[in-house]
């Protein structure tokens, strides 16, 4: 298929998929007889679900890590893997926002009283 219809059935530009090639995420397409790349069917799972591991707060280096060959999908269990440790990285950034903001309450506190 043509990039047109590879970004019609992903939602994603023209530029993010050449971007993605360039990354090395996806398989360079082929040429056909009259000099059109064309992709094949696998890229539009793969691209799918690069994008949606980038807008999980993957970087494209995890998502690269996760992905070692480019025409295929990553193993489910490396997926499930992968998820785990990143909610258990998000846990860690709100418990420490959490202090940050008592933090902050307890300076205001302190403050107002003070006037």
């Amino acid at each position: 298929m043509r990039i047109g219809e590879l970004a019609r059935r992903t939602g994603l530009s023209v530029s993010r998929i050449r971007f993605y090639e360039a990354q090395g995420l996806i398989s360079p397409p082929s040429r056909e007889r009259n000099g059109y790349r064309s992709y094949a069917d696998g890229a539009v799972a793969r691209l799918v679900f690069i994008d949606r591991a980038r807008l999980l707060g993957f970087s494209l280096a995890e998502i690269g890590g996760e992905l070692p060959d480019a025409r295929s999908l990553p193993d489910p269990q490396a997926i499930v893997s992968a998820l785990i440790e990143k909610q258990l990285d998000l846990d860690r950034i709100i418990a420490d926002a959490q202090a940050r903001k008592r933090s902050i309450a307890a300076l205001v506190e302190e403050l107002s009283c003070a006037l």
